[in-house]
């Protein structure tokens, strides 16, 4: 009989370890997910659709932000497994009165389109004032080579 309850309790002892074991490892996958779900901004080298050097897209996707160029320009509004879709951040930049832009980036190849429908300077120095126009931009963004 008492060789019974001790082989019970050094049983249910095995089983207990063997909880705190499984959960310990449940907790320590969460915590790695949780760190790897968690992205970095990180900064591709873009050209235009003519293979000439254009400004570089740093894209923040915890921050929902991209920017191109120097300041944080874009609001990321849509990822999806293929797309990063962003809209101009007026609040950021030189707001506009009429229009905006919109940047479709394919996370797959680094193949950019912008589009662009605002209030355009009839000349460079704008003395005969501005046209509604649209403007489209073309061209790949890639991580730079070490």
């Amino acid at each position: 009989m008492l060789r019974d309850r001790l082989l019970t309790r050094d049983r249910n002892d095995r089983i207990m370890l063997a909880s705190a074991m499984a959960a310990s490892l449940v907790v320590a996958s969460v915590v790695i997910s949780m760190s790897a779900a968690i992205a970095n901004p990180y900064t591709l080298k873009c050209t235009t659709a003519a293979g000439e050097p254009a400004a570089d897209l740093t894209v923040d996707l915890d921050r929902k932000v991209m920017t191109w160029g120097q300041s944080p320009n874009y609001r990321i509004t849509k990822v999806t497994d293929r797309y990063i879709t962003a809209i101009r951040n007026d609040d950021d930049v030189t707001p506009i009165d009429v229009g905006s832009e919109i940047w479709v980036l394919d996370r797959v190849t680094g193949d950019y389109k912008r589009a662009s429908v605002e209030m355009f300077c009839k000349e460079s120095s704008c003395r005969t004032g501005s046209v509604l126009q649209a403007a489209t931009y073309f061209g790949r963004c890639v991580r730079p080579m070490l």
